[in-house]
């Protein structure tokens, strides 16, 4: 056997060893089964262990109704095991289920939850008394290779959901060679679920196997009796790795849904996510591309509307007159000494250079300046969501604003939200799908699946696309961005750009900053001094120089966007095994 398949057999078998159980049943001793008067006077399994590591089961049950008139029996088998990394199936095949005789009844075999269900009988007849049913059925994957170099059956012969007392339980284990008594280990475990009672034993013969009875030869409802047999590898044919990994996919699909998603959204997003295709040269520009605003530059450039390009906007209207800011300074006594506080307020302007578009005037009405003769308000009256419930309605009208001047062919706010949310409601209602089939999640099959809400997460957010329009405009705009924060050793690459002078800084300012090149700008007009600003108050703006200016609008900005961003406050409220362990299993009862 190779290191890798050693290793794939490692990580299997030790998660089952350790994790393979029938949990959700083990108190099932206290189930209906009080005053039940139906038995199962003998239940005898033969499990012939195959060289291919495949096993044969043929499991004789005399069940006795008493008076009890039934249809027949059914036999729940456990197929698929789940371990905290993940799913483990058998693969389990009827092939005939007799009387004593070998007269053949009627069957039916279907799939319940973890389990396989074989349904005897005749749903036309009724029968009474005691009964013989032999059922026979393959199953693959029951045979562990340890590490150690040992091979495991680790097999619960009657399993502990039957509901009718078992009077007499024998098993037989056949392997395909004679091995040596010294080289065997062999353990059985009798009584409900988890318990490490050895009230049963074994004996040996090479010739017709191993036989494991029980010592009180009565097993109750809800217990089970359980076997373990192990001997040393070499007469077996061990599964290879390419089955291994075949068998692994089938039971742990969910772990390539990751992969489906990546594949998936990959090509929705080639197909749908991806820009036009512009000029593909970037050349410095001196302004902005077709008079655009900041926030619009902004949102062209990085399909988003981001908290801090609300705060430019807002200068970007102070600049062109639509209001003033003035800087409120006071002192507060703190623990050490007195502290400054500062504040901003915004005053509407008398009258309106022009009127404003649509998210112009949402946001000025965010600001509670829209209507003549609004009171001036301080950026401190704007917390707790006063400005913050406005934030969705600013962007969507900025957005659609951008869809009918042609720049993108969608909302990208929407294109984005419906990217995202639809890859994850598709996770959750995988996860709710098969939680309601009854198939257990365990750690690794939910991280599958919050890795795939992450791939729709990522992807979703480069999903929105530019126009061919907004794609130029996007190359226009990131030459623009080259010339606010280009370097002066640089400068002298471009061809004829504008003179720098304090009323060009103050104008493209607001375009810096959306674009957070602001420090940049700034430093091209270190050597200059700002006048008195009309649309600024308060402070010493005077004689100030870019930098100190530009730090300042910084904090105001900032100041803003904590402010703006901040939501209302919410509302708080108030050793070796056991029994039940390993394959087989399950149990049984009358219909």
């Amino acid at each position: 056997m190779t290191a890798a398949a050693l290793a794939v057999a490692f990580v299997v078998n030790f998660g089952l060893v350790f994790d393979i159980s029938e949990s959700n049943y083990a108190n099932a001793q206290e189930s209906d089964s009080a005053g039940y008067d139906e038995v199962i006077n003998n239940f005898v399994s033969t499990i012939v262990v195959q060289e291919d590591a495949s096993i044969k089961v043929t499991e004789q049950i005399v069940y006795d109704f008493g008076v009890n008139q039934k249809h027949g029996i059914y036999r729940d088998i456990p197929i698929t095991y789940s371990t905290n990394l993940n799913d483990f199936s058998v693969r389990l095949k009827v092939l005939s289920v007799t009387d004593e005789n070998g007269a053949g009844y009627d069957y039916k075999v279907s799939k319940e939850n973890n389990d396989i269900q074989i349904k005897i009988g005749d749903a036309e007849v009724l029968i009474s008394g005691e009964h013989t049913y032999i059922i026979t059925y393959t199953v693959n994957r029951a045979i562990l290779f340890n590490p150690n170099d040992e091979v495991e059956l680790y097999w619960n012969v009657t399993g502990d959901r039957w509901l009718a007392e078992i009077k007499g339980v024998e098993a037989r284990v056949v392997l395909p060679e004679e091995v040596a008594v010294e080289k065997l280990k062999v353990a059985c475990f009798v009584g409900i679920y988890g318990s490490e009672t050895e009230d049963c034993s074994s004996v040996y013969d090479p010739k017709t196997g191993i036989v494991f009875r029980t010592d009180s030869g009565v097993v109750l409802p809800g217990e089970g009796f359980t076997i373990v047999v192990q001997w040393p590898r070499g007469i077996l044919v061990e599964p290879g790795m390419t089955r291994n990994i075949l068998w692994f996919i089938g039971d742990n699909a969910i772990l390539f849904l990751p992969i489906l998603y990546f594949l998936v959204y990959g090509i929705f997003w080639w197909k749908r996510g991806r820009d036009p295709k512009g000029r593909n040269t970037i050349v410095p520009q001196y302004e902005a591309p077709d008079k655009l605003s900041p926030l619009e530059v902004g949102v062209i450039y990085d399909q988003s509307s981001d908290n801090s390009d609300l705060g430019a906007g807002v200068i970007n209207l102070a600049m062109e007159g639509f209001l003033k800011i003035k800087l409120l300074e006071t002192k507060e006594q703190g623990l050490f000494g007195f502290k400054q506080k500062k504040d901003w307020e915004f005053i509407r302007s008398a009258e309106f250079p022009r009127t404003p578009n649509d998210w112009e005037t949402k946001l000025l009405d965010a600001l509670g300046i829209l209507t003549p003769g609004s009171p001036s308000k301080k950026v401190s009256e704007l917390k707790d969501g006063a400005f913050y419930e406005h934030i969705s309605e600013i962007d969507s009208a900025l957005y659609e604003s951008l869809v009918l001047k042609s720049y993108f062919p969608q909302n990208p706010q929407k294109a984005r939200l419906k990217a995202i949310a639809s890859g994850i409601a598709l996770v959750v209602l995988l996860g709710f799908f098969t939680v309601f089939i009854g198939k257990d999640l365990n750690a690794t099959g939910v991280g599958a699946m919050f890795l795939s809400g992450l791939i729709a997460v990522v992807f979703g957010w480069f999903m929105p696309c530019r126009s061919l329009k907004g794609r130029l405009a996007y190359e226009h705009i990131a030459g623009f961005k080259q010339y606010l924060s280009v370097a002066e050793k640089d400068r002298i690459k471009f061809h004829n750009p504008p003179t720098r002078t304090p009323e060009l800084f103050e104008k493209f300012l607001p375009f810096a900053m959306v674009l957070g090149v602001e420090k940049e700008w700034a430093k091209q007009f270190e050597s200059l001094t700002i006048p008195a600003l009309s649309w600024y108050q308060g402070g010493t703006i005077s004689g100030w120089n870019a930098i100190a200016f530009t730090s300042l609008m910084n904090d105001t900005v900032s100041d803003m966007n904590s402010t703006f961003s901040a939501p209302p406050p919410s509302s708080s409220g108030g050793g070796g095994g056991f029994s039940g362990g390993g394959f087989g299993g399950g149990g049984g009862g009358s219909w």
